[in-house]
């Protein structure tokens, strides 16, 4: 299940990608069903949130004005306003290499603020006195739930999904 939040008409909604459009999940509740109307809740909620969405989408499916064309929205980050933001550097050779730095022994965290997050397609304001920037495209683990001393076999089921993210970088700053 493809989740998203987004703007419509000046509202931010949780959705469901399909082939059919973005599902409007707070629209399609007024099928009088339980679910969950946005992201937050659903983390909370987990597997039992997942599921309430499946049942809705299928009772959703054949009323197409609970359906929104995906050219009337514009994409919001999939998590707005998240806690933490913790990034692994140097996660992988090629990129060590072309740092010219050495493989770590152990990863290299480093945290982003959660005022960093843009939109798809949003103009992001690059400050004039970086001057090499740097993008990549990173695979972005949700964490669902508080987790402390988790143990290496219960790790995955803290997951609630995946999403892609583009990382932005001033390379000159982020070397000194």
């Amino acid at each position: 299940m493809k989740l998203v939040q987004f703007e419509h008409i000046n509202e931010r909604k949780l959705g469901v990608k399909t082939d059919q459009g973005i599902l409007d999940v707070s629209k399609a509740a007024s099928l009088n069903m339980d679910t969950f109307t946005n992201m937050k809740q659903l983390f909370s909620a987990g597997n039992e949130g997942i599921q309430s969405l499946r049942t809705l989408l299928k009772a959703a499916s054949k009323t197409a004005a609970l359906f929104v064309d995906e050219d009337d929205i514009v994409y919001q980050p999939v998590v707005d306003n998240p806690e933490k933001i913790v990034c692994v550097g140097l996660n992988y050779q090629s990129h060590i290499k072309e740092s010219n730095m050495d493989i770590p022994s152990k990863p290299v965290l480093f945290s982003k603020f959660n005022n960093t997050l843009a939109s798809h397609q949003q103009t992001i304001t690059l400050p004039s006195f970086a001057k090499e920037y740097d993008y990549e495209a990173e695979l972005v683990v949700i964490i669902g739930k508080e987790a402390k001393n988790v143990e290496k076999e219960d790790a995955l089921s803290y997951v609630f999904g995946y999403s892609v993210g583009n990382d932005l970088s001033a390379r000159d700053l982020q070397l000194q």
